[in-house]
């Protein structure tokens, strides 16, 4: 049995959970992610969860594919209804 593949992210940002949306999309570009004016991954794979007590947003980059083998949301096609830049760097939107 062969070992599972283990990849390490090229870049990690962590930022607190209250951070705008344009801060974080700023911070993300200052860290040398390349991501959009939406937030998307140019290139790579880009991951975000939030920690255990709910203070930070940590950002993961893989600038070579990462776990998904080189799947990114750049990829895929996205729902034009919310296109900001909180719903696609994962916060909620507005509610109705």
């Amino acid at each position: 049995m062969t070992k599972p593949a283990y990849h390490r992210p090229t870049t990690t940002l962590k930022m607190p959970i209250d951070a705008e949306p344009a801060a974080e999309l700023r911070a993300l570009q200052a860290a040398g992610i390349p991501v959009d004016e939406r937030g998307r991954p140019k290139s790579g794979f880009l991951h975000m969860r939030t920690t255990q007590d709910y203070r930070h947003h940590i950002f993961r980059w893989f600038a070579n594919g990462g776990p998904t083998g080189g799947f990114s949301l750049s990829q895929v096609e996205c729902d034009e209804q919310d296109t900001s830049p909180a719903s696609v760097l994962g916060h909620p939107g507005p509610r109705e």
